[in-house]
């Protein structure tokens, strides 16, 4: 998980943990243990205060008005599907829902309006969790470059693979022409449909991850690596005493649940949270 200047591995058995190293100012790396429980309250609280949701909703709002409007002028000139493709598609896409691909192309632009910075440090995270997988160690600079820097499990693509999925099949059916006759047509429909298997197989389909990433630089891959480090550090820690690791965990919280845990094991009983 990449955000704003850092890296972050989350534990597999406990997901709401994770290994982070920040790239600071003055270009050192600083290795921490988050809570991604804590993360999550706090960019809330940062969206509601600068109203993004408002914004991207009233985006989307103009999006889909411009798709009708131009798909009714594409409909008179080339005489085709498009504007009842446009109009089905708008109805099927889920827009408001997180997997609509209208929410894609406004990640797009969110990404590359406030995001770009991170683009480097996003593509190290794919790269070197690759390799870590691969060679099942922390890999070094070298090791890390020979692995690509675009994965079809991409936080920023996977949740809207069923909206890309519609918006790559309506686009191709809206320009089948209408005159055509009907076993013509429906020839016309399974290609559009093959096309858009082929599209949105996971060797194609990772490359849609393109705006979020670029090559990242030497500094960016050790940020990576020191997040690699972390990450396995918890993961050891975890593995020992599940329990008393996220007991102390919790602790570092800087606000109390509003329901209580009793953490036990047969050798240790722990206090609530």
């Amino acid at each position: 998980m990449t955000r704003k200047n850092s890296i972050t591995f989350m534990l597999e058995n406990y997901k709401t943990f994770g290994g982070r190293a920040k790239l600071m100012e003055d270009g050192s790396i600083v290795k921490e243990r988050v809570d991604m429980a804590i993360d999550d309250v706090e960019i809330y609280e940062e969206i509601k205060k600068n109203a993004k949701e408002l914004k991207l909703k009233q985006m989307k709002n103009i999006i889909c008005i411009s798709m009708v409007l131009l798909s009714i002028v594409g409909t008179i000139l080339l005489k085709n599907h498009l504007f009842i493709a446009v109009v089905i598609f708008l109805l099927f896409d889920k827009t408001m829902c997180d997997n609509s691909s209208l929410n894609f192309i406004l990640n797009i632009y969110v990404f590359n309006k406030k995001m770009k910075s991170v683009r480097g440090l996003h593509a190290a995270e794919h790269m070197a969790l690759m390799a870590y997988n691969d060679l099942n160690r922390i890999p070094n600079k070298e090791e890390i470059r020979k692995y690509s820097k675009f994965s079809s499990k991409c936080s920023t693509i996977t949740p809207y693979r069923e909206g890309i999925y519609m918006l790559i099949y309506f686009m191709l059916y809206g320009f089948i022409p209408y005159n055509l006759d009907l076993p013509i047509k429906i020839i016309a429909m399974i290609i559009a449909l093959a096309i858009t298997i082929l599209a949105t197989r996971e060797q194609i389909f990772k490359y849609f991850c393109l705006y979020s990433v670029k090559d990242p630089t030497d500094k960016e891959l050790e940020v990576a690596i020191a997040a690699l480090e972390e990450y396995e550090s918890m993961k050891a820690d975890f593995e020992e005493d599940p329990d008393r690791f996220i007991y102390e965990m919790h602790k570092k919280r800087r606000f109390k649940p509003h329901f209580i845990i009793i953490i036990k094991t047969s050798e240790n009983c722990y206090k609530s949270l």
